[in-house]
């Protein structure tokens, strides 16, 4: 068996990595037809309005979720997000195609909220489920799991949209979290050993402690809060708006199918390859995203946006699957939630302001000063950090 599938010989990882894929298929479906919707319906204001909320409530449940991750079941954690999502999804369901903004932001705050619990959730237990020499294999099939529902979920999605409305999609969205939830029903892993007597704020700190004791961990969720603010966030409204202004709103599917089939190339090449110079290949991975930026700004035709989002998808899921797993390999089990959720949090607390302001700024100066801009601050928080030994290394030589 090739080494990118031997995790799927343990059944705990290969039951939990079905219940992912499931609900990551409806994740991606509910996605599209959540543009979809509101673009057709609403103004694209109310489309930056809603991805915020999520990005603000992923945020704030961030701060705290690792402690309940470390204090918990692993996988009833993943079950309880699960079914927050599909409370949410169902609220979109039953709710008029008008609803007010408030709950529109509501329910989007309810799947960001969601999302928060379930991604440190998971990447703390994957440790446990595989012997460590399977752990970037394991991680690469999660980069895989997510990114093949990236290309399945946008296209099941759309077709549903086209032919049947709004209500089909939510409908598949809600049986894909119903078979992720049955799947986690009855799964055990044994709960992380944790100090006695330490309340929440304790244990929270704890895992601040562990990332300070690691230079190299700070500088890398520094990158990623970087990313988050110049290029992820802007790009959540930037690209559907700009598609739609230059009449290419139908290539928006294609463009985050083709964006996820370069993460899936890249997540292989991670399970294959492990960089003795982790944190440059990380780093400079994710510096590709700078190409989809420079074809945006100059109004690259669309096969071109198509090549770039390729080489953001690559970039973005070779350098997840190395980061992640030198997390993993160096972070005690015990506060390893913890230290994921500071990690989910650095990437995704600046989204929102980066979804709220890039409105506000291209209409005052325009998209291409603002994605330029954009693009010179990537490249300089890109650069600097190589000029530290243990960044570029990723602390190697050290514990």
């Amino acid at each position: 068996m090739p080494a990118f599938f031997q995790p799927l010989r343990y059944a705990r990882f290969r039951r939990l990595w079905l219940s992912q894929l499931a609900s990551s298929v409806g994740d991606s479906a509910f996605a599209v037809a959540m543009v979809g919707i509101i673009l057709n319906e609403r103004r694209a204001a109310d489309l930056g309005s809603a991805l915020a909320s999520e990005g603000v409530a992923l945020a704030v449940v961030t701060l705290f979720a690792g402690v309940w991750v470390d204090r918990s079941s692993r996988a009833r954690v993943m079950a309880v997000s699960d079914t927050l999502r599909l409370t949410a999804v169902l609220g979109f369901l039953i709710a008029p195609s008008d609803l007010p903004l408030w709950l529109l932001m509501t329910l989007a705050a309810m799947m960001g909220a969601g999302a928060a619990l379930f991604r440190p959730a998971f990447g703390a237990l994957v440790p446990s489920l595989v012997p460590p020499e399977a752990i970037p294999a394991a991680n690469a099939l999660r980069s895989a799991a997510l990114q093949f529902s990236a290309v399945i979920g946008p296209a099941a999605g759309g077709i549903l949209l086209a032919t049947h409305g709004a209500d089909s999609v939510l409908l598949f969205n809600v049986a894909t979290f119903l078979v992720s939830i049955l799947t986690l029903i009855g799964t055990k892993d044994p709960r992380p050993v944790r100090p006695p007597s330490r309340n929440a704020w304790q244990e929270a700190r704890a895992g601040f402690g562990e990332v300070r004791a690691r230079p190299w961990a700070l500088a890398m969720m520094a990158l990623g809060s970087v990313h988050a603010l110049v290029v992820i966030g802007p790009l959540l409204f930037l690209l559907p708006d700009l598609l739609r202004k230059g009449g290419h709103f139908a290539s928006y599917g294609p463009l985050i199918a083709l964006q996820a089939s370069g993460a899936l190339a890249g997540g292989i090449l991670a399970a294959r390859w492990t960089p003795r110079n982790a944190g440059t290949a990380v780093i400079c991975a994710n510096a590709a995203a700078g190409l989809q930026l420079a074809c945006l700004a100059y109004a690259a035709p669309v096969p071109l946006i198509g090549l770039a989002a390729f080489a953001t998808g690559a970039g973005y899921a070779f350098g997840g699957v190395v980061w992640i797993s030198t997390l993993q390999r160096n972070v005690p089990n015990e506060t390893l939630g913890r230290v994921l959720s500071l990690d989910t949090l650095s990437g995704y607390a600046l989204m929102p302001l980066g979804v709220a302001v890039a409105p506000v700024v291209v209409s005052t100066l325009g998209s291409r000063t603002f994605l330029l801009a954009a693009l010179t601050a990537l490249l300089t928080a890109t650069a600097l950090p190589l000029f530290f030994r243990d960044v570029r290394t990723m602390g190697r030589s050290t514990p």
